[in-house]
């Protein structure tokens, strides 16, 4: 009897340190990655100035081709969007929210109706084409899970980002046809 009060006394102090750390870890994660392509601004902004163009090189497109996609809003700019079910990860929403024409696209995301985040790109120009960079912003809240596994969030979405980037740098410099 002594062991068993024992155990779970410790599993109480170890369920306590886990949450009373998790309250001290980032309440804001964010993630970004950058890529440099072979092409003025002008080549790449269309790219990710659409709901649909940014579906033909994303990297969940290809990594889930049966996704069920449905489009929203105008063909390209501020409200253009889509929604998804996934197998995978559920329903969710892509929408540009704003646009700083040639230069940045904001996004706002929704996933499955209880998770928000925004992402947005950025196009820059550099020597030897446009630097774009991809990033990822969110905020856990005061749910100490969340910002567990905020820890994890750079090397789960970086990945995908590294991957959809390629593929955008692919797709603009004529390596893949992918015509917007």
């Amino acid at each position: 009897m002594k062991l068993a009060v024992r155990l779970a006394q410790i599993v109480v102090v170890l369920s306590l340190l886990v949450v009373v750390i998790g309250f001290l870890l980032p309440q804001q994660q964010r993630v970004e990655r950058s890529i440099v392509i072979n092409a003025p601004a002008t080549q790449v902004f269309p790219w990710v100035n659409s709901a649909k163009a940014f579906h033909r090189w994303s990297p969940w497109a290809e990594s889930e081709p049966d996704l069920m996609v449905s489009w929203f809003g105008p063909e390209q700019g501020k409200g253009a969007g889509m929604k998804w079910e996934s197998m995978r990860s559920g329903p969710g929403s892509w929408t540009i929210t704003h646009v700083v024409d040639g230069k940045r696209v904001d996004v706002a995301l929704e996933f499955g109706g209880q998770n928000k985040a925004t992402s947005w790109f950025e196009l820059a120009p550099v020597v030897g084409g446009t630097q774009v960079t991809w990033g990822f912003e969110t905020d856990a809240g005061m749910n100490p899970i969340h910002r567990w596994f905020g820890l994890m969030l750079d090397d789960w979405v970086g990945q995908d980002y590294e991957r959809g980037l390629h593929r955008l740098q692919e797709t603009v410099e004529g390596r893949v046809d992918i015509p917007v």
